[in-house]
């Protein structure tokens, strides 16, 4: 039988494998830029590189991802991205996590899992961080991306990670279950005193440190 009772235990049984190839973003391996340039910076969020793009034309140009999604299924989505310049005359720039899918009834559609639309250089490292819900059509393809900031606005994005959302989550009440049996037991306290005292007077207070 699977217990847990720590914190990274329960995330292990909420959330699935990674989708993403590279997902560290060491590389531009397995990483799609179309129409603009893309290559490996030190300037990371973790790790030793991260990926930079420059000489984009259009505000949905990103680096991005072909990964298998399910029909139905529920997944976590996540980037760490980082503006490197504002656009000039503009006070912000909208930043969001996209995931394309392509049905084989030729049918395609756009969901736009995380948003962060008031967006600055000085923010530094920005998380973006959603969850989607697969639509139940048949899915020939799906296509994750970051975008939004306008042409001419480059940025750094590290850390892109799309994780299945675990369908049964009768996990929170088999780690209750196995807190109260392997965590918790009775405890006796004995209070003693070197003269005469008041019952009514004593108060025993107990502090988990």
């Amino acid at each position: 039988m699977l217990w847990c009772v720590t914190l990274t235990c329960l995330v292990s049984l909420v959330w699935g494998q990674e989708l993403v190839q590279n997902s560290g973003m060491e590389t531009i391996n397995y990483w799609n830029c179309w129409g603009f340039q893309c290559h490996v910076t030190s300037t990371r969020h973790s790790g030793s590189h991260a990926i930079q793009t420059s000489g984009r034309t259009n505000d949905y140009q990103g680096p991005g991802q072909f990964i298998n999604l399910q029909s139905g299924r529920s997944y976590k989505v996540s980037a760490y991205v980082r503006l490197l310049n504002d656009h000039a005359g503009e006070l912000r720039q909208n930043l969001q996590i996209t995931v394309a899918f392509t049905f084989f009834d030729g049918t395609k559609d756009w969901v736009h899992v995380a948003n962060e639309p008031v967006a600055r250089k000085s923010d530094g490292w920005i998380h973006l961080m959603g969850d989607i819900h697969a639509p139940s059509k048949q899915i020939k393809e799906s296509l994750v991306y970051v975008e939004g900031p306008k042409p001419g606005v480059d940025f750094i994005v590290d850390e892109f990670s799309v994780t299945p959302i675990a369908t049964d989550l009768s996990w929170r009440h088999a780690s209750d279950s196995n807190i109260n049996k392997f965590r918790k037991s009775s405890i006796v306290i004995n209070v003693h005193t070197n003269g005469p005292v008041d019952l009514n007077q004593v108060v025993v207070e107990v502090r988990l440190i």
